[in-house]
C-alpha cells in the first residue's frame, strides 16, 4: 500500500431522524411518542450548522510486531490484544475524527431550558461522529483494495486488552490532532466530546474476521454495523 501524507480531510454527510434516535441508543424497532419525534426532527433541522465533520488520517508503516505489542517507527502500542489484531499487517492507519464542539455547547445551552431537545441533539451528534468515522474507513479499504490488500475492522481505544487511557495516549501520539482542536484529558477522554479514535492494519494477511464477541464495546460500537 502506498503511504499516503498526513492527511486532514473535511466531509460532509445526511443527518436523518433514523440516525438520530440510533444515536439516543432507541433500537430500529423501537415506536417514539409525538414529542420525541418531533424533537428528533427539531434536532436534525438545528443539527445541520452545528456539526463539522473533520478528521486527520496518518499511515506508518510496522517496523516490528510481537506478542506484546506493535512497533512503529517513533511510537509503540502496547498491547497483547492489538498485537493479535493486526497480525499481519504491513501497515498502520491511524483515525481522529470529530463533529467539532459547536452541537456540544448547543446541548449544554439547552439542558435546562428544553432536555428533549438537547437529548435529541445530543444523539445526532453521537450518530454524526460514527457516520464521519465511516468514511475514511471506506476510503482506506477503497485504497487496500487497489493494491491488492485487506484491512482489519477498525480497533478502537476500550476495546478489551486495550485500556482506555492507555489506548488514547498511545493513538493520540501516532498522529498530530491538533489542526481538528482535539485533546485529550487526564482521564482518557477526547475534547471535543464528540470526536473517536481508532487505527487499521492493511496488509496482504491480515484478518478481517469481526472480533465483536470478545470486545467490551459490542454493545455501543462505532462499526459494529458494518463489521459484526
Amino acid at each position: 500500500m502506498i503511504l499516503d501524507p498526513p492527511l486532514v480531510g473535511t466531509r460532509s454527510f445526511p443527518l436523518d431522524v433514523v440516525s438520530t434516535f440510533a444515536g439516543q441508543g432507541l433500537h430500529r424497532d423501537a415506536r417514539p411518542g409525538q414529542r420525541v419525534l418531533a424533537a428528533a426532527r427539531q434536532a436534525v433541522e438545528v443539527g445541520r450548522d452545528l456539526v463539522e465533520g473533520r478528521f486527520v488520517r496518518v499511515a506508518a508503516p510496522i517496523a516490528h510486531d510481537g506478542a506484546a505489542g506493535v512497533e512503529l517507527p517513533h511510537a509503540v502500542l502496547e498491547s497483547e490484544a492489538i498485537a493479535g489484531a493486526l497480525e499481519g499487517a504491513g501497515t498502520i492507519v491511524t483515525v481522529v475524527c470529530t463533529i467539532g464542539p459547536r452541537l456540544e455547547r448547543r446541548v449544554s445551552a439547552l439542558l435546562e431550558s428544553d432536555s428533549l431537545l438537547a437529548l435529541a441533539l445530543d444523539g445526532l451528534g453521537s450518530a454524526a461522529c460514527q457516520r464521519l468515522a465511516g468514511i475514511p474507513c471506506g476510503e482506506i479499504e477503497q485504497q487496500a483494495d487497489d493494491h491488492g490488500m485487506r484491512v482489519t475492522v477498525p480497533l478502537a481505544s476500550g476495546m478489551i486488552g486495550w485500556p482506555l487511557l492507555e489506548a488514547q495516549r498511545q493513538v493520540l501520539s501516532l498522529v498530530d490532532a491538533a489542526p481538528l482542536g482535539v485533546a485529550l484529558t487526564s482521564s482518557g477522554q477526547m475534547i471535543p466530546r464528540k470526536s473517536l479514535s481508532f487505527v487499521v492494519g492493511v496488509g496482504t494477511r491480515v484478518h478481517t474476521r469481526a472480533t465483536c464477541p470478545a470486545c467490551g464495546s459490542r454493545d455501543r460500537c462505532t462499526f459494529r454495523s458494518n463489521h459484526g
